[in-house]
């Protein structure tokens, strides 16, 4: 029996060590680059009918582990309406560091389709994985991304600098790869939040220059079911009192999903007094109305109990924000971009 073993060994060595050898070296010698040039033209393809498409840019693709990708300098442009006076702006630029994906090999045993993906990027890293085959499910952990590091944050607070980290958790999952079924959980937590400096102004040229505004830790958790995602709670601590509600109606295209949001948010009255700046942009608990509020979006979002109350409304790829109060009639005012 071990003649007979011995036998079989040496005639299994080669051709075992030339699939090592063809496997190694194909794993060496793989066409990066083209897969690379490929995955931007098809990038290309899907944003052909849209009207302000983004561009995508990736310096560098090579391998990740055995049987995934990795791509460095991958950068994600987004075009910006133009200023007020006509101005072009500079596109935002969501930017990785680095992404990778592979493909998990042991669930292969089991007839599953699993990818893993991952990026360092913002100062933090994201992590998922994702089921591709039976029921679909989707995983991804965020961990310690810096919001300052977000441009796409910085491009609506005009360049204003933005403190605070950031952590996500979702984990979804799509009975027969269906949106319309889909079931889950939804947690974001920002801590340290803080906006502004004093400082740095925004609006244009007749803009302002908000006070620090302290908010500390902010919280939204969200339940699915039946495809639609729900929230379940929206709070905020320090300078902001913070609550919201709503939904996303999920779509088989996820940019196509339909979104129904109110928030409502009042500034503390600490906050309010603190200084000069923040009692005449914001005014004060006693009743003075502060230059904010005179504006025609937020004078139109002002309810009897202090909030400013907003409905984020449209498909996810383009949600407009519009107020959802009566209004107050306090006069408006010019020179702040509205």
């Amino acid at each position: 029996m071990n003649e007979r073993l011995r036998r079989l060994a040496s005639r299994a060595a080669y051709p075992a060590f030339y699939l090592f050898a063809f496997a190694l070296f194909a794993y060496w010698t793989f066409p990066y680059e083209r897969v690379r040039d490929r995955a931007l033209l098809e990038f290309e393809r899907q944003q052909a009918t849209t009207p302000s498409p983004p561009r995508l840019e990736i310096d560098r693709v090579g391998p990740y582990w055995f049987t995934g990708l990795m791509a460095k300098g991958v950068h994600l442009y987004s075009p910006r309406p133009a200023k007020p006076d006509g101005k072009a702006q500079a596109p935002v630029d969501l930017a990785f560091d680095e992404v990778h994906a592979r493909l998990s090999v042991l669930p292969l045993l089991l007839g599953r389709v699993t990818a893993t993906f991952g990026a360092q990027a913002f100062g933090g890293s994201i992590d998922g994985a994702v089921r591709l085959s039976g029921d679909r499910r989707y995983e991804l952990d965020v961990d310690d991304v810096e919001l300052g590091k977000l441009e796409p944050i910085a491009a609506m607070l005009d360049g204003a600098p933005a403190e605070g980290k950031t952590r996500l958790r979702l984990d979804l999952t799509l009975p027969e790869g269906k949106a319309a079924k889909a079931t889950g959980t939804f947690e974001m937590t920002l801590t340290n939040v803080a906006l502004f400096d004093g400082k740095a102004v925004i609006g244009g040229d007749q803009g302002i220059a908000p006070p620090r505004l302290e908010i500390g830790e902010l919280t939204m958790t969200g339940e699915a079911a039946e495809g639609v995602l729900k929230v379940t709670k929206l709070s905020s601590t320090g300078d902001l009192e913070l609550t919201g509600d709503g939904k996303i109606t999920l779509r088989d295209s996820l940019p196509d999903s339909l979104v129904d949001l109110s928030i409502r948010f009042k500034f503390s009255d600490a906050f309010r007094t603190r200084s000069e700046k923040a009692k005449i942009l914001f005014g004060t608990p006693a009743g003075e109305v502060g230059i904010v509020e005179r504006t025609d979006k937020f004078r139109g979002a002002k309810r009897a109990d202090g909030f400013y109350a907003f409905r984020v409304a449209g498909v996810l790829r383009d949600v407009g924000v519009m107020p959802a109060a009566g209004g107050s009639k306090a006069p408006a005012v010019r020179g702040f971009r509205e």
